[in-house]
């Protein structure tokens, strides 16, 4: 691999422009400077264009696209994908930003990979009105069926853009969960893991008034989750097990024979931590 190759970043957008000059700031000062930055606006009534219009003027790495109507972040992102012109790609949510190495993080750690590998991910962040932490360490390594358990990937991965492409970017039909759906379907369809490559180089922030893209009611949130296990053909276990990631948001009563099940199906570390939190949800009055 070439240590200058080319990197697409796509980001979503819709009316928040002052957070958005933040994510774009945050890639366009990246140490590895051969990238491509997709903007696309879905339908902002803001100062958005103006803004994107200024920057793309003055920097050709930039270039923007805006939806005809409001349709939704996979429809940005996936407008995105297939403008892509990077060999790899990654995304950005326009409330988020990257930390400077985050791409030469990414792209040095892809030098490394051993056959197997099809995605890389990261540790993050966490931006609150306290201030800048960190999440807990993410697992090592991620396979498909790792991924009926929890979402260990997070809402972004670096993986080759013909990869994205070859399944049909993300799903456009899902309310909600359409990050994991998509990794999933990654993973799955190669055959191959994704690895995390160790650093907390990506900034979750919750801090802001705004609302993120990846809220979601409970009722879209179990919309999605029926779908992702009807169009992924989920069988009854992994049912059982994937609908334990509804009590995030819901917070029901769990049920024993699901832990039980997530348990054996995957007694790992990172796992097992979500089934003691688990536990006690089943046992508290």
């Amino acid at each position: 691999m070439n240590d200058d190759s080319l990197v697409t970043v796509y980001i979503p957008t819709y009316n928040r422009r002052s957070l958005l000059q933040r994510a774009l700031e945050s890639v366009l000062q990246q140490s590895h400077s051969n990238i491509d930055v997709i903007v696309v606006d879905d339908g902002s009534s803001d100062e958005t264009i103006n803004y994107l219009a200024s920057v793309s003027s003055k920097d050709p790495r930039v270039r923007f696209f805006q939806n005809s109507e409001n349709s939704g972040a996979c429809v940005s992102r996936n407008k995105a994908i297939y403008e892509a012109k990077g060999e790899f790609i990654t995304g950005l949510d326009d409330d988020d930003y990257f930390l400077k190495d985050r791409i030469s993080n990414f792209l040095t750690e892809w030098a490394r990979l051993e056959v197997g590998y099809v995605a890389l991910y990261s540790n993050l962040h966490r931006k609150t009105s306290q201030g800048l932490r960190k999440a807990y360490h993410r697992m090592p390594v991620c396979k498909a069926e790792d991924l009926i358990y929890s979402n260990w990937i997070g809402n972004q991965l670096f993986t080759k853009t013909s990869l994205l492409k070859d399944i049909g970017g993300f799903s456009e039909s899902f309310p909600a969960w359409q990050d994991l759906d998509c990794w999933y379907r990654l993973l799955k369809k190669t055959g191959g893991m994704a690895k995390n490559c160790g650093d907390y180089s990506y900034i979750l922030d919750v801090s802001h008034p705004h609302e993120r893209i990846s809220n979601k009611g409970i009722g879209k949130i179990e919309d999605a989750w029926a779908l992702f296990c009807h169009q992924n053909g989920l069988n009854d276990r992994q049912r059982l097990v994937s609908n334990l990631m509804l009590l995030n948001y819901s917070g029901a009563r769990p049920s024993g024979k699901a832990i039980f099940y997530k348990i054996i199906g995957m007694p790992r570390w990172h796992n097992i931590r979500h089934c003691l939190i688990l536990f006690y949800l089943w046992i508290k009055p």
